[in-house]
């Protein structure tokens, strides 16, 4: 339990972060990244083949990521709770960069704001294949994406059993 990252907190301004194969289970933070918390301003993050589930945290109930790149692949994240998203909490400022969430399943996160499963906010942002299950928030129950100057890309995904007030399975806002 710690202002930033319950389970594991990484910052470095352009380096090269990977989690993988590992399990984060019932963390909290005040702050960041209930589970893990990670920050590299102009270097990739890569969150892979993990299981994040009972974590809390304002925003990022299991995921804080904010970075140049962020790929999150091939992980489960299941009652992970925050104020903006449950499960990942996934930010990338550079007006080149990418999000990119694929293959991974969303159950039962809840958010008290904006995105139960997932919270997105990048120039482009990639969701693909994904299963979000019974996650609920106030906008944006599986997920909520945002992308000011760029595009939004949400392909071959689950949505099933979500909530919100607006927007169950997904809030765009462009």
């Amino acid at each position: 339990n710690g202002g930033y990252g319950g389970g594991l907190y990484v910052y470095g301004s352009s380096i090269n972060i990977t989690i993988k194969q590992c399990a984060f289970l019932e963390n909290s933070a005040l702050n960041d990244g209930g589970g893990a918390c990670a920050h590299s301003l102009s270097g990739t993050i890569t969150i892979t083949n993990n299981t994040f589930s009972g974590n809390s945290a304002c925003d990022g109930g299991s995921v804080y990521a904010r970075g140049g790149t962020v790929t999150i692949t091939n992980n489960t994240f299941s009652k992970n709770s925050a104020h903006h998203g449950g499960g990942v909490y996934a930010v990338s400022y550079s007006g080149t960069l990418t999000i990119r969430i694929t293959n991974n399943t969303f159950l039962e996160n809840s958010a008290l704001n904006d995105g139960g499963g997932v919270y997105a906010y990048s120039y482009s942002v990639l969701i693909t294949n994904n299963t979000f299950s019974k996650n609920s928030a106030h906008h944006g129950g599986g997920v909520y994406a945002v992308s000011y100057s760029g595009t939004i890309t949400i392909t071959n995904n689950t949505f099933s059993g979500n909530s919100a007030n607006d927007g169950g399975g997904v809030y765009l806002s462009l």
